[in-house]
């Protein structure tokens, strides 16, 4: 074992069911009993997050104990691998073409990449509303440094457990608990909360001389674990590596802003025309018609700024609608708006057509976000081959590697999902393609049947 590992091991076998940690909440650190209202500017209220909270209890708890060596604090670490700490190249090289890399902001249109740590922002955010409620309720002068610390000990050392309390379901810091390692795939224990303590027990027999891990949190993905933990679990890699579903798939956000242009770039183009002129060589029973020409002033308020799309639900309400509004005829789009539409609006030939040349080329657009990789004198297009040379590296791996298995596995999960998209909309194509065949098929026969 390393001698930087930090982990709990079993000395012994362990049966399922037994006990491996039960923590009393009394020995937990959390915000639970800290004051909820502290005073801003000019004497306003307002009401402290959980997390604020428990992020000034922390700083009593640390203020009380520094000088008593106390166990709990000398554990805890001094340096910490999160974003705060990757440089700008990293980001832009090892994250480039993932989605918080190109997130619309809901304030105004402008690209925001909300993987850069935008330290003035957040010390502007500390001297308004952290430093006014640890001075009111804790007699605590800290400064920025302490603060920054704090909360990426909360961040990565924290638990939320909704059962331990119906008006504080965390953050909480759990000594001994903390010390466990995550995993993604069949962990040995979970955390619970029964009768004013936390509790882990064996799911299952542990044999003697094994790591005992558990997930640190339900359906976390790879982007949220490096955006919250700084880290993304071997695990998830390897299944990245081999196509496995083993691990949970990260989402992409498509700006909606994006799939509008998509769509009205159709429409300005001879595709709508071309298509309207094939189906009326094919006397298609669905009917063509004129683009609108408000097609650019359509309300699309209603729809997120950001829109989701997962490996599960590629092809959802939310984009069937964003994709198909500004192609609707007026009355088509009067009696659809401000509602969502399913996919299967798509069986119609003429705009399930449309819509899939609009998707398939946001498709297209992200996709090439993923920009190449350069690493070690030499440029890499293709993630796994990358991914596979660096973890075949038979030297122990230095943080930048590490780094870069990290942003990898986030971007090869992320095509996955647009991958998953385009295989949904190439189904769409391939049955209204499918549904052309037959039709040609008909007036074919009819022809014959005519002639003779």
């Amino acid at each position: 074992m390393a001698s930087d590992h930090r982990g709990v091991f079993s000395r012994i076998a362990i049966r399922k069911g037994e006990t491996l940690i039960r923590l009393p909440l009394s020995c937990a650190i959390h915000g639970q009993d800290m004051p909820i209202e502290y005073l801003v500017e000019q004497g306003t209220k307002k009401q402290a997050s959980t997390w604020l909270r428990c992020l000034a209890a922390f700083h009593q708890y640390q203020h009380d104990n520094s000088d008593k060596n106390d166990p709990y604090l000398q554990s805890l670490p001094q340096q910490f691998e999160t974003l705060w700490s990757w440089s700008q190249e990293e980001i832009t090289s090892f994250l480039a073409g993932t989605s918080p890399s190109l997130n619309v902001a809901e304030s105004d249109e402008d690209r925001v990449n909300s993987w850069y740590i935008d330290v003035a922002a957040i010390e502007a955010r500390y001297q308004e509303h952290v430093r006014p409620y640890l001075e009111q309720h804790c007699q605590l002068n800290s400064n920025f440094d302490t603060f920054s610390r704090a909360c990426q000990m909360i961040s990565t050392r924290a638990f939320h457990l909704a059962s331990a309390s119906q008006n504080y379901p965390g953050p909480f810091l759990l000594p001994v608990i903390d010390l466990l390692n995550h995993t993604p795939i069949d962990p040995v224990t979970t955390l619970q909360f029964e009768q004013d303590a936390f509790v882990m027990k064996a799911e299952r027999d542990i044999p003697a001389l094994v790591e005992i891990k558990h997930s640190y949190g339900t359906g976390l993905n790879a982007r949220e674990s490096l955006r919250t933990f700084g880290f993304v679990a071997m695990e998830d890699t390897l299944a990245a590596l081999q196509g496995t579903v083993q691990a949970i798939s990260t989402p992409v956000i498509v700006a909606k802003q994006d799939v509008l242009e998509a769509c009205w770039n159709v429409i300005e183009s001879s595709v709508p025309q071309q298509l309207a002129q094939s189906m009326q060589d094919m006397d298609l029973e669905d009917e063509p018609w004129d683009m609108p020409r408000d097609y650019r002033n359509r309300n699309t308020d209603f729809l997120p700024d950001n829109i989701v799309i997962t490996a599960e639900d590629p092809l959802s309400d939310t984009l069937v609608t964003a994709a198909s509004l500004s192609f609707l005829p007026l009355c088509a789009y009067q009696e659809a708006r401000q509602s969502f539409l399913d996919a299967s609006l798509l069986d119609d030939y003429f705009l399930g057509k449309l819509v899939s040349t609009s998707l398939l080329r946001v498709i297209s657009d992200r996709m090439a976000a993923y920009k190449s990789i350069y690493y070690e004198g030499r440029e890499f297009t293709d993630d796994h081959e990358l991914l596979k040379l660096v973890l075949a590296s038979k030297e122990p791996l230095s943080l930048q590697q590490r780094r870069l298995l990290y942003g990898l596995t986030v971007r090869i999960q992320e095509k996955e999902s647009w991958n998953a998209l385009r295989r949904n909309v190439c189904e769409v194509l391939t049955h209204l393609d499918d549904e052309e065949e037959e039709m040609e098929d008909h007036n074919m026969k009819r022809q014959r049947m005519e002639v003779s």
